[in-house]
Protein backbone atom coordinates (compact mmCIF):
# COMPACT_ATOMS: atom_id res chain seq x y z
CA UNK A 1 0.00 0.00 0.00
CA UNK A 2 3.06 2.07 1.28
CA UNK A 3 4.70 1.73 -2.19
CA UNK A 4 1.84 2.26 -4.53
CA UNK A 5 0.56 4.98 -2.23
CA UNK A 6 -2.92 3.28 -1.83
CA UNK A 7 -4.86 3.96 1.40
CA UNK A 8 -4.51 1.52 3.89
CA UNK A 9 -8.05 1.17 5.91
CA UNK A 10 -7.61 -1.95 8.84
CA UNK A 11 -10.40 -3.30 10.49
CA UNK A 12 -9.69 -4.99 14.33
CA UNK A 13 -11.78 -7.82 14.56
CA UNK A 14 -10.60 -8.68 18.23
CA UNK A 15 -7.90 -9.18 20.12
CA UNK A 16 -6.22 -12.86 20.46
CA UNK A 17 -6.94 -14.25 23.98
CA UNK A 18 -4.50 -17.62 23.32
CA UNK A 19 -3.59 -19.88 26.33
CA UNK A 20 0.49 -21.24 27.41
CA UNK A 21 3.21 -20.92 24.36
CA UNK A 22 0.75 -19.13 21.67
CA UNK A 23 0.25 -16.08 24.33
CA UNK A 24 4.12 -15.56 24.24
CA UNK A 25 3.67 -15.65 20.51
CA UNK A 26 1.42 -13.40 20.03
CA UNK A 27 2.50 -10.93 22.62
CA UNK A 28 5.99 -11.01 20.35
CA UNK A 29 3.88 -10.64 17.19
CA UNK A 30 1.71 -7.55 18.60
CA UNK A 31 4.65 -5.64 19.52
CA UNK A 32 6.27 -6.53 16.09
CA UNK A 33 4.44 -6.86 13.37
CA UNK A 34 1.14 -5.38 14.42
CA UNK A 35 2.80 -2.82 15.56
CA UNK A 36 4.06 -1.85 12.36
CA UNK A 37 1.27 -2.68 10.16
CA UNK A 38 -1.45 -1.05 12.80
CA UNK A 39 1.22 2.04 12.85
CA UNK A 40 1.25 2.39 8.78
CA UNK A 41 -2.37 2.57 8.63
CA UNK A 42 -4.58 5.58 7.63
CA UNK A 43 -7.92 4.40 9.29
CA UNK A 44 -8.13 2.02 11.96
CA UNK A 45 -11.93 0.55 12.24
CA UNK A 46 -13.11 -1.27 15.74
CA UNK A 47 -16.82 -2.05 16.04
CA UNK A 48 -16.92 -0.02 19.20
CA UNK A 49 -15.31 2.70 20.88
CA UNK A 50 -15.40 1.02 24.47
CA UNK A 51 -13.46 -2.09 22.63
CA UNK A 52 -10.85 0.00 21.20
CA UNK A 53 -10.32 1.68 24.80
CA UNK A 54 -9.97 -2.01 26.03
CA UNK A 55 -7.83 -3.43 24.02
CA UNK A 56 -5.13 -5.25 24.40
CA UNK A 57 -3.45 -3.09 21.60
CA UNK A 58 -4.30 0.38 23.19
CA UNK A 59 -0.37 1.23 23.66
CA UNK A 60 0.46 0.60 20.70
CA UNK A 61 -2.94 3.29 19.26
CA UNK A 62 -1.28 5.86 21.25
CA UNK A 63 -0.88 9.22 19.64
CA UNK A 64 -2.99 7.56 16.50
CA UNK A 65 -6.50 8.64 17.93
CA UNK A 66 -7.49 10.88 14.50
CA UNK A 67 -7.31 7.75 12.78
CA UNK A 68 -9.64 5.22 14.82
CA UNK A 69 -12.77 4.92 13.76
CA UNK A 70 -16.07 2.95 15.00
CA UNK A 71 -18.05 0.52 12.58
CA UNK A 72 -20.55 -1.92 14.14
CA UNK A 73 -20.91 -5.67 12.37
CA UNK A 74 -24.26 -5.20 10.24
CA UNK A 75 -26.71 -7.78 9.45
CA UNK A 76 -29.16 -8.65 6.66
CA UNK A 77 -32.76 -7.62 8.37
CA UNK A 78 -34.63 -9.05 5.72
CA UNK A 79 -33.31 -12.66 6.34
CA UNK A 80 -33.35 -12.51 9.93
CA UNK A 81 -36.51 -10.67 10.88
CA UNK A 82 -39.43 -11.94 12.65
CA UNK A 83 -42.22 -14.13 11.67
CA UNK A 84 -44.71 -16.35 13.64
CA UNK A 85 -43.90 -19.63 14.67
CA UNK A 86 -46.00 -22.77 14.35
CA UNK A 87 -46.57 -26.03 16.43
CA UNK A 88 -45.29 -28.41 13.99
CA UNK A 89 -41.82 -25.91 14.12
CA UNK A 90 -41.11 -27.29 17.59
CA UNK A 91 -42.43 -30.85 16.77
CA UNK A 92 -39.71 -30.22 14.01
CA UNK A 93 -36.86 -29.50 16.29
CA UNK A 94 -37.85 -32.30 19.26
CA UNK A 95 -39.41 -29.42 21.43
CA UNK A 96 -42.89 -28.57 23.05
CA UNK A 97 -44.53 -25.35 22.76
CA UNK A 98 -44.56 -26.18 26.81
CA UNK A 99 -41.03 -25.78 26.50
CA UNK A 100 -39.04 -22.22 26.96
CA UNK A 101 -35.83 -22.56 24.65
CA UNK A 102 -32.58 -21.28 25.40
CA UNK A 103 -30.54 -21.07 22.52
CA UNK A 104 -26.55 -20.24 22.26
CA UNK A 105 -24.78 -20.14 18.63
CA UNK A 106 -20.79 -20.62 18.60
CA UNK A 107 -17.80 -22.07 17.14
CA UNK A 108 -16.76 -25.45 19.18
CA UNK A 109 -13.55 -25.56 18.71
CA UNK A 110 -10.27 -24.69 20.83
CA UNK A 111 -10.02 -21.46 18.88
CA UNK A 112 -13.21 -20.35 20.39
CA UNK A 113 -12.90 -21.44 23.58
CA UNK A 114 -13.86 -18.54 24.92
CA UNK A 115 -17.71 -18.33 24.43
CA UNK A 116 -18.65 -19.86 27.38
CA UNK A 117 -20.39 -23.17 26.74
CA UNK A 118 -19.55 -24.46 29.60
CA UNK A 119 -21.03 -21.80 31.51
CA UNK A 120 -24.28 -22.27 30.02
CA UNK A 121 -24.52 -25.57 30.89
CA UNK A 122 -24.13 -25.03 34.21
CA UNK A 123 -26.71 -22.11 33.67
CA UNK A 124 -29.40 -24.78 32.27
CA UNK A 125 -28.91 -27.33 35.25
CA UNK A 126 -29.82 -24.50 37.44
CA UNK A 127 -32.71 -23.30 35.59
CA UNK A 128 -36.69 -25.17 36.14
CA UNK A 129 -37.14 -28.26 33.73
CA UNK A 130 -39.18 -26.71 31.12
CA UNK A 131 -36.38 -24.83 30.33
CA UNK A 132 -35.02 -26.32 27.27
CA UNK A 133 -30.84 -25.44 25.73
CA UNK A 134 -30.07 -25.33 22.17
CA UNK A 135 -26.72 -25.06 21.16
CA UNK A 136 -25.89 -24.97 16.95
CA UNK A 137 -22.24 -24.64 15.93
CA UNK A 138 -19.89 -27.69 15.82
CA UNK A 139 -15.97 -28.23 16.22
CA UNK A 140 -13.56 -30.29 17.81
CA UNK A 141 -14.64 -29.31 21.84
CA UNK A 142 -18.08 -30.80 20.75
CA UNK A 143 -17.38 -34.22 21.94
CA UNK A 144 -16.66 -32.93 25.19
CA UNK A 145 -19.61 -30.20 25.66
CA UNK A 146 -22.01 -33.32 25.14
CA UNK A 147 -19.96 -35.25 27.84
CA UNK A 148 -20.55 -32.70 29.93
CA UNK A 149 -24.36 -32.13 29.42
CA UNK A 150 -24.45 -36.24 29.96
CA UNK A 151 -22.52 -35.38 33.71
CA UNK A 152 -24.70 -32.40 34.24
CA UNK A 153 -28.35 -34.60 33.27
CA UNK A 154 -29.01 -32.29 30.82
CA UNK A 155 -29.21 -34.73 27.88
CA UNK A 156 -33.36 -34.93 27.66
CA UNK A 157 -32.71 -31.07 27.84
CA UNK A 158 -30.48 -30.06 25.17
CA UNK A 159 -30.04 -30.50 21.60
CA UNK A 160 -26.83 -30.03 19.14
CA UNK A 161 -27.72 -29.20 15.91
CA UNK A 162 -24.46 -28.80 14.08
CA UNK A 163 -23.76 -26.28 11.59
CA UNK A 164 -26.90 -25.01 10.04
CA UNK A 165 -27.27 -22.66 6.93
CA UNK A 166 -28.35 -18.94 7.36
CA UNK A 167 -32.44 -19.40 6.38
CA UNK A 168 -32.35 -22.45 9.13
CA UNK A 169 -30.52 -19.88 11.39
CA UNK A 170 -32.75 -17.72 11.29
CA UNK A 171 -35.90 -19.53 11.76
CA UNK A 172 -34.05 -20.94 15.10
CA UNK A 173 -34.22 -17.53 16.46
CA UNK A 174 -37.78 -17.07 15.55
CA UNK A 175 -38.03 -20.79 17.18
CA UNK A 176 -36.14 -19.59 20.83
CA UNK A 177 -37.19 -17.39 23.71
CA UNK A 178 -34.10 -16.48 24.47
CA UNK A 179 -30.23 -16.02 22.80
CA UNK A 180 -27.16 -16.12 25.09
CA UNK A 181 -23.96 -15.28 24.61
CA UNK A 182 -22.15 -15.93 27.68
CA UNK A 183 -18.34 -15.71 26.35
CA UNK A 184 -15.85 -15.48 29.09
CA UNK A 185 -12.81 -13.16 27.41
CA UNK A 186 -12.67 -10.20 25.45
CA UNK A 187 -11.95 -12.54 22.47
CA UNK A 188 -15.62 -11.84 22.13
CA UNK A 189 -15.55 -8.31 20.77
CA UNK A 190 -19.35 -7.82 19.64
CA UNK A 191 -21.58 -10.56 19.20
CA UNK A 192 -22.92 -10.64 15.94
CA UNK A 193 -25.63 -13.50 17.03
CA UNK A 194 -26.82 -10.89 19.44
CA UNK A 195 -27.91 -8.46 16.23
CA UNK A 196 -28.72 -11.24 14.43
CA UNK A 197 -31.43 -12.58 16.99
CA UNK A 198 -32.91 -9.16 18.29
CA UNK A 199 -33.20 -8.78 14.28
CA UNK A 200 -35.49 -11.68 14.79
CA UNK A 201 -37.18 -10.06 17.75
CA UNK A 202 -35.81 -12.49 20.09
CA UNK A 203 -34.33 -10.71 23.66
CA UNK A 204 -30.54 -11.80 24.75
CA UNK A 205 -28.62 -12.29 27.13
CA UNK A 206 -25.07 -11.60 26.77
CA UNK A 207 -21.53 -11.08 29.20
CA UNK A 208 -20.83 -7.41 30.25
CA UNK A 209 -17.42 -7.66 28.62
CA UNK A 210 -15.90 -4.13 25.98
CA UNK A 211 -17.91 -3.89 23.27
CA UNK A 212 -20.56 -6.47 23.71
CA UNK A 213 -22.14 -4.45 26.08
CA UNK A 214 -22.57 -1.77 23.09
CA UNK A 215 -24.78 -4.04 21.21
CA UNK A 216 -27.08 -4.77 24.31
CA UNK A 217 -29.32 -2.17 26.11
CA UNK A 218 -29.42 -3.86 29.63
CA UNK A 219 -33.05 -3.99 30.71
CA UNK A 220 -33.90 -2.74 27.25
CA UNK A 221 -33.64 -5.24 24.90
CA UNK A 222 -31.62 -7.86 26.98
CA UNK A 223 -29.79 -8.39 30.11
CA UNK A 224 -25.91 -8.11 30.99
CA UNK A 225 -24.31 -11.12 33.19
CA UNK A 226 -21.14 -11.17 35.14
CA UNK A 227 -18.81 -13.21 32.37
CA UNK A 228 -17.98 -16.43 33.62
CA UNK A 229 -20.92 -16.73 36.49
CA UNK A 230 -23.65 -19.28 35.53
CA UNK A 231 -25.59 -18.50 38.12
CA UNK A 232 -26.11 -14.62 37.12
CA UNK A 233 -26.81 -16.27 33.69
CA UNK A 234 -29.71 -18.59 35.33
CA UNK A 235 -30.88 -16.00 37.10
CA UNK A 236 -31.66 -13.60 34.05
CA UNK A 237 -32.57 -15.93 31.74
CA UNK A 238 -35.43 -16.96 34.84
CA UNK A 239 -36.37 -13.41 34.55
CA UNK A 240 -37.19 -13.51 31.25
CA UNK A 241 -38.83 -16.73 31.69
CA UNK A 242 -41.35 -15.23 34.25
CA UNK A 243 -42.24 -12.26 32.54
CA UNK A 244 -42.88 -13.18 28.63
CA UNK A 245 -44.49 -9.76 28.04
CA UNK A 246 -41.56 -7.95 29.32
CA UNK A 247 -39.23 -10.27 27.09
CA UNK A 248 -41.85 -9.51 24.01
CA UNK A 249 -41.18 -5.90 24.39
CA UNK A 250 -37.63 -6.33 24.71
CA UNK A 251 -37.47 -8.60 21.34
CA UNK A 252 -39.78 -5.34 19.84
CA UNK A 253 -37.49 -2.66 21.22
CA UNK A 254 -34.41 -5.19 19.58
CA UNK A 255 -35.94 -5.25 16.41
CA UNK A 256 -36.25 -1.33 16.12
CA UNK A 257 -32.62 -1.11 17.17
CA UNK A 258 -31.05 -3.19 14.65
CA UNK A 259 -33.11 -1.28 11.90
CA UNK A 260 -31.65 1.71 12.48
CA UNK A 261 -28.50 0.85 13.98
CA UNK A 262 -27.37 -2.32 12.58
CA UNK A 263 -28.88 -2.87 8.69
CA UNK A 264 -26.43 -3.58 6.36
CA UNK A 265 -27.63 -0.12 4.48
CA UNK A 266 -26.98 1.66 7.65
CA UNK A 267 -23.03 -0.18 7.95
CA UNK A 268 -22.42 -0.40 4.50
CA UNK A 269 -22.99 3.49 4.16
CA UNK A 270 -20.50 4.13 7.28
CA UNK A 271 -17.98 2.30 5.87
CA UNK A 272 -18.25 3.66 1.99
CA UNK A 273 -17.62 7.48 3.94
CA UNK A 274 -15.06 5.79 5.42
CA UNK A 275 -13.17 4.48 2.52
CA UNK A 276 -13.94 7.77 0.56
CA UNK A 277 -12.45 10.12 3.29
CA UNK A 278 -9.18 7.53 2.96
CA UNK A 279 -8.55 8.07 -0.15
CA UNK A 280 -9.24 11.78 -0.56
CA UNK A 281 -7.05 12.03 2.58
CA UNK A 282 -4.50 9.93 0.74
CA UNK A 283 -4.44 12.03 -2.37
CA UNK A 284 -4.14 15.65 -1.21
CA UNK A 285 -1.23 14.35 1.48
CA UNK A 286 0.38 12.99 -2.07
CA UNK A 287 -0.31 16.38 -3.88
CA UNK A 288 0.63 18.66 -1.16
CA UNK A 289 4.24 16.22 -0.71
CA UNK A 290 4.38 16.65 -4.68
CA UNK A 291 3.94 20.35 -4.65
CA UNK A 292 6.43 20.84 -1.71
CA UNK A 293 8.98 19.19 -3.48
CA UNK A 294 8.71 20.83 -6.93
CA UNK A 295 8.76 23.74 -4.99
CA UNK A 296 12.29 22.75 -4.04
Amino acid sequence: AQIHRCPLVITYHQDAILLGWKSLVEKCLRWTIERWVLRSADFILFTSQDYAQASFIRPILRGLEDRIYHLPNGVDTVLFSPKKVLPNDYQRCNFEMVDYLVMMVASLDQAHYFKGVEVFLRALEALPHRAKGLIIGDGDLRPHYETLSKALNLEARISFTGQVSESVLADYYRLADVTVLPSVTMGEAFGLVLIESLACGTPVVASNLPGVRTVVDDTKDGYLVKPDNAADLARKIQLLMENPDKSREMGTRGRCKVESRYSWSKVVDQLERIYFSAIVDKQRGYSSSIGIKNKG
